[in-house]
């Protein structure tokens, strides 16, 4: 007796989606392993120093820089949408992650490179800024670790800047008690320093400066607490400079080098000389710079975004450099001009594009959809269009055939 063949399809289309739902209970329990996992060694319940295997079982770098973020709603409501939001600002910073659910929030292990420190920085003043116009999260940051076998230490001090950020209602990097002592006593204010900035003050900045590095001096300040305040500064300068449409990091790299090499072992006297460096550069590169139309470069953003979403490699940094911006600044006017993230609008210019496809070619595997709109994952690709339409792209194209 020959098969029939829609008794055929509807018997496949059975077993695709029974494959489909042990796939994501496989992926569900590998995940809660992983989670119960980093919660013990968050917790230091079980030693890392042996546990290297286990990290590259679970495909988690094991010697890489890491930093702990600890970031808490300000109520139980907002839980789920800060998730979101908080994932999405994290990818723009740092796209290799891990993050778990905790009772009083998330925490996120967060990778870098060299000059991880840099990276955390600007990551805390834009989620700060963020912050400040909608008050419902605060936390913590740890420094930088050298590798994943300190992650006790770095969820401690991401714990302790969480403690200290929920009475102040900020996003606070860990500072050591010195280091704090001196910035609340000192004649340092980084808003007064950045609207000397603005203002095209430098003489009066250079005063500032000089009579703060010579109270550092007076009060024999460690030479990490210099650099801090140093790549504050320059945190801040790097922001005012975007808005110029210049990424002054490349301009500084130099500096930014001698900067980290200064934080254990130089002399104040030293660490000021490259911040004065550093301030002559920022005061060039302002006068040559004019303020650039936003909305012209969120335009250009979107039509590389349009003409483009079908590359695999496709991300903010990637628009930004080609664009010409800087990614931060990119990633602030974005959101400003079309009201959600760049992340956000790729993902939702893909999917419209799936829709599109799977109405069109209704004979095309979900497979060749997902890679044709820059989905490696083809599992990831149904999760989100599941998320963004309320069906899965299985059942929508079955439907388009009907």
């Amino acid at each position: 007796m020959p098969l029939d063949p829609e008794e055929l399809t509807k018997e496949l289309q059975k077993c695709k989606e029974k494959l489909e739902h042990i796939y994501r209970q496989k992926s569900s329990v590998k995940k809660m392993q992983k989670d119960q996992f980093l919660l013990e060694q968050l917790s230091g319940m079980v030693p890392s120093e042996n546990q290297q295997s286990k990290w590259e079982e679970m495909k988690i770098p094991f010697d890489k820089p890491l930093s702990v973020a600890l970031i808490r709603p300000e109520n139980k409501q907002q839980n789920n949408k800060m998730a979101e939001e908080m994932e999405e600002i994290i990818q723009d910073y740092f796209p290799v992650y891990e993050m778990i659910s905790m009772n009083q929030g998330y925490a996120f292990i967060l990778f870098g490179e060299e000059n991880m420190e840099y990276q955390i920085q600007l990551l805390c003043t834009y989620m700060q800024e963020i912050m400040n116009s909608k008050r419902n999260w605060n936390g913590g940051i740890s420094r930088v670790f050298s590798d994943i076998r300190e992650l006790k230490a770095a969820y401690q001090e991401a714990y302790s800047a969480a403690r200290k950020g929920k009475t102040e209602q900020k996003i606070l990097i860990y500072e050591p008690v010195d280091m704090f002592q001196f910035i609340r006593s000192s004649l340092y204010d980084s808003e007064v320093f950045l609207y000397y900035i603005r203002k095209n003050e430098y003489e009066m900045l250079t005063k500032e400066i000089d009579e703060m590095f010579i109270q550092m001096e007076e009060q024999n300040v460690l030479s990490d607490t210099a650099v801090y305040i140093s790549t504050d500064i320059l945190i801040h300068i790097c922001l005012y400079m975007s808005e110029l449409g210049v990424d002054f990091s490349l301009v500084v790299e130099k500096e930014q080098r001698q900067l980290t090499g200064l934080q254990n072992n130089g002399g104040i006297e030293e660490i000021r000389s490259v911040l004065m460096c550093i301030l002559e550069k920022c005061r060039i590169c302002a006068a040559e710079n004019k303020l650039p139309a936003t909305k012209k470069k969120v335009n250009d953003a979107v039509d590389f975004i349009d003409s483009n979403y079908s590359r695999i490699d496709m991300s903010l940094n990637l628009v930004a450099d080609t664009i010409g911006v800087n990614a931060s600044y990119l990633s602030n006017i974005f959101k400003k001009e079309k009201g959600c993230s760049l992340s956000k609008y790729l993902t939702q210019t893909r999917l419209k594009q799936a829709k599109k496809y799977l109405t069109e070619y209704p004979d095309k595997t979900l497979i060749e959809i997902a890679e044709s709109i820059g989905y490696s994952d083809v599992y990831y690709f149904s999760k989100n269009f599941k998320k963004y339409y309320g069906i899965s792209p299985s059942k929508y194209q079955e439907e388009r055939k009907m």
